[in-house]
């Protein structure tokens, strides 16, 4: 939408009611305030539109005086508080009930006609508020605590009390805002307390979305509410007249896009895509084959064919199969399918001699569960987990709507997320902290209350559990479980769908349930698939983001962690049905069609241009701080008997990643400066050859805050490629090109300011010591 800033009269604005003054309600989810909350947009301004004077903050009001963006005021009342521009900074002000005010300002010019994200959050039991912009804190100071949310017994002292309104100062008292506004969230809880990445994508609901406005309605004056709750209105007029509908748009679709390259063609319903640690493809066919992509074509022998023993099709057949951890030596697989009576069956094969062909003789049934009422609803992965036992997600039994009630009943393995020891088996065991050993319900069960939890996976990295459950009629759900803690979890079904009451209209309540991290209304598809966390190196525009897709609508999503905090895009929209995902011995991630039958690798659109590069075929603007600097074969070579520092002119950044070659010639230390603003603010990582370690040092305000290390036989004369991974939150470190695992990964002890890349050798004792660097990134 464009704001002309005519904001008087009651136009040039939208209006989100919060409150129906005719009773004493509770109001909407968007009536944020009573507790955590992130109010979240994209914004472009001019200062030639906006032209409000800066203000003084501090605990005064005064954010009432700028260019007014989002205003939630009570007129002389408390509780209350607002967003606005001035001197071309964001500046955000809440007001308590008795607790005082505060107004924060921003440092980031946001008035120069470019597209900015904006957050703003405030966190309730101490009243720290924060302002972001593009992803990077941009100020933030404990305000006035308690509940700041417009109260339901209140009596309006004007009209426009009970609302939010976007783009005006609702009382016509004070400037309104020009520019555009997109992409709209109100959240219900703290997005973000550190930098973190900007994700170029619309917003996806999730479960602490109160309300998300696409404005993509196009005509017409109501707002739709994504999440079906709260629609807004425009109220419009004014010369020239808004707000408008407008086809400008903020930078979402990049630079993190995504392209699709065709790998294989011709497969008859493939279902699950994996490797066994090495570059083969192993493809499950919904029919009972198991057919193998060797990187060029598919073997014509497939590597297992069981359709004799399968059931198919529909939501039955061969589902997935999972290599023990162990396959290497013991060359043992599993496969889960529908045998034909309908049964979930898990077995356990071999491989032949034939590194390509499996023992068809070998097959060891592990577990059988009875699955014959329906035909649907048969979950159908198989995952080994990091500590090795195996996890299966069966579905509910079928039917509409759980008629079994499989769902919430812990002593049924329908609807579960189940965890067994297979080894040596058979018979499996029960690993002893299952959470249902030695109390009432099925030893098995990691989790319940899932519908059908067609996908999920382990973070390779984190090993958390993203879990993708398929819903009923309404709404498609993630949910998350961090590693490290146990299990147990409720996921909700049937008495959730998502994050709402099953079935619609009756009266629940979510205690006791772990909510989804994230859900889709059917409005965007009908069949979550669930997918994988890329955590590959060749792709580092991807690192991170979660992918997923929809069977019925073709989409490919990806989902951002930040915190507690997911934001969620769609990266691609194809006409397929999207069956599986799978990954690669790199970490690459796959996606098939069971419509053409295809296997595409998703890689990056348009990998971006890094931020800074040098390969030293000059030198070119480095500033040697101290020590001989030259020039040497295409490298930057350092010298010095203390230690020394050359910094690179590269502009600074604050979310983002580093790379070089580094060689020390002689023995000591040789180091990779990363976010370096200056010898008070800085990352280092050092390569200590006298001590065969890997250090990451931290240093905020003169303070190392943050050392973390890892024993590594650092070499003299070796090439070590460092590359040095930020994500807004942690840190990791790879050291050699061929690292597909971090030698550290930490979290942040505090948020790095921004800052570019630097070069460092640091000699041990009065010998000096030469360093040399090579190919340096910043991106």
């Amino acid at each position: 939408l464009r704001f002309h800033g005519n904001g008087t009269n009651d136009i040039d604005r939208v209006k989100i009611q919060i409150d129906d003054p005719a009773n004493s309600n509770a109001g909407p989810r968007a009536d944020v305030g009573s507790a955590d909350f992130t109010i979240e947009f994209w914004m472009r301004a001019s200062a030639a539109e906006n032209t409000a004077a800066a203000v003084a903050c501090g605990n005064n009001q005064n954010w009432i005086l700028g260019n007014v963006i989002l205003d939630r005021d009570r007129l002389n009342q408390d509780r209350k508080y607002g967003l606005s521009v001035a001197g071309g900074k964001l500046v955000f002000g809440v007001s308590g009930e008795g607790t005082g005010d505060l107004t924060i300002c921003g440092a980031t010019n946001v008035l120069d006609d470019r597209w900015h994200e904006v957050a703003i959050e405030r966190r309730r039991s101490d009243g720290q508020m924060w302002i972001f912009v593009d992803g990077v804190v941009d100020a933030t100071q404990t305000g006035p605590g308690g509940d700041v949310s417009y109260p339901d017994n209140a009596i309006a002292t004007d009209p426009n009390d009970p609302f939010l309104v976007i783009g005006a100062e609702k009382y016509d008292a004070h400037p309104a805002y020009s520019g555009w506004i997109d992409e709209l969230q109100i959240s219900t809880i703290l997005g973000y307390t550190t930098s973190s990445t900007v994700i170029h994508r619309t917003f996806f609901a999730d479960a602490n979305t109160a309300s998300l406005y696409h404005f993509d309605d196009g005509s017409g004056d109501v707002i739709t509410d994504a999440t079906g709750r709260l629609n807004a209105s425009r109220s419009f007029g004014g010369i020239p007249a808004g707000p408008e509908w407008d086809t400008e748009r903020p930078p979402l679709d990049g630079p993190a896009g995504i392209a699709l390259q065709n790998v294989a063609s011709g497969l008859p319903g493939p279902t699950f895509i994996t490797n066994a640690g090495d570059n083969r493809l192993f493809i499950v066919q919904q029919t009972g084959q198991i057919v193998i992509f060797d990187g060029t074509k598919i073997l014509a022998t497939p590597f297992l064919d069981v359709s004799s023993l399968v059931s198919c099709c529909g939501e039955r057949g061969l589902l997935s199969m999972a290599f023990d951890p162990n396959y290497a030596v013991n060359g043992y697989f599993f496969i889960y399918y529908t045998d034909t009576n309908g049964d979930i069956t898990v077995a356990r094969y071999k491989v032949s001699a034939d590194p390509d062909v499996a023992d068809s003789a070998s097959s060891q049934i592990f577990l059988s569960i009875s699955h014959s009422n329906f035909p649907n609803h048969n979950g159908g992965q198989l995952q080994f987990g990091p500590e090795g036992d195996l996890y299966l997600g069966t579905g509910d039994g079928g039917g509409g709507g759980d008629p079994l009630q499989n769902g919430q009943n812990i002593d049924a393995l329908l609807g579960k997320i189940l965890r067994i020891n297979v080894n040596p088996g058979p018979p499996y065991t029960i690993p002893v902290d299952n959470p249902f050993v030695g109390k009432a319900g099925a030893d098995e069960i990691w989790a319940y209350g899932v519908r059908n939890p067609w996908r999920f996976s382990f973070d390779a990295i984190t090993h958390d559990l993203i879990l993708a459950d398929v819903g009923q009629n309404d709404w498609e759900e993630i949910d998350f479980q961090p590693a490290g803690t146990p299990g147990g979890q409720n996921y909700g079904w049937n008495k959730l769908e998502g994050t709402h009451c099953y079935p619609p209209g009756s009266v629940c309540s979510s205690t006791g349930i772990t909510l989804p991290v994230l859900e889709y209304s059917h409005d965007f598809g009908c069949a979550i698939t669930g997918g994988y966390r890329y955590r590959g190196l060749d792709f580092p525009s991807l690192y991170g983001i979660y992918f997923y897709g929809d069977f019925c609508a073709g989409t490919i999503s990806g989902a951002i962690q930040t915190n507690a905090n997911w934001r969620s895009a769609i990266f691609a929209d194809t006409d397929f049905f999207i069956t599986t995902f799978g990954q690669d011995k790199d970490g690459k991630i796959y996606v098939s069609s069971q419509g053409t039958g295809s296997i595409y690798r998703i890689v990056p659109a348009d990998p971006a241009a890094p931020i800074f590069s040098d390969d030293f075929t000059a030198l070119n603007g480095w500033n040697a701080k101290n020590g001989t600097w030259t020039l040497d074969n295409g490298t930057l070579l350092g010298t010095r008997e203390r230690k020394s520092d050359d910094i690179s002119p590269a502009p600074p950044c604050s979310v983002c990643n580093f790379e070089g070659d580094l060689q020390l010639v002689s023995g000591g230390r040789i180091a990779l400066l990363t976010f370096f603003k200056d010898k008070r603010n800085m990352v280092e990582v050092v390569l200590d050859a006298d001590n065969d370690k890997v250090q990451l040092l931290q240093r905020s305000g003169g303070h190392r805050v943050l050392k973390q290390a890892a024993a590594m036989t650092i070499d003299p004369g070796i090439l070590y490629h460092v590359r040095v991974l930020f994500d807004g939150s942690r840190f990791q470190v790879f050291v050699g090109s061929g690292a597909v695992a971090p030698i550290i990964n930490v979290t942040a002890a505090v948020a790095p300011q921004a800052g570019g890349v630097g070069a460092r050798i640091k000699p041990r004792k009065s010998t000096p010591t030469t360093g040399r660097f090579d190919n340096i990134l910043e991106y």
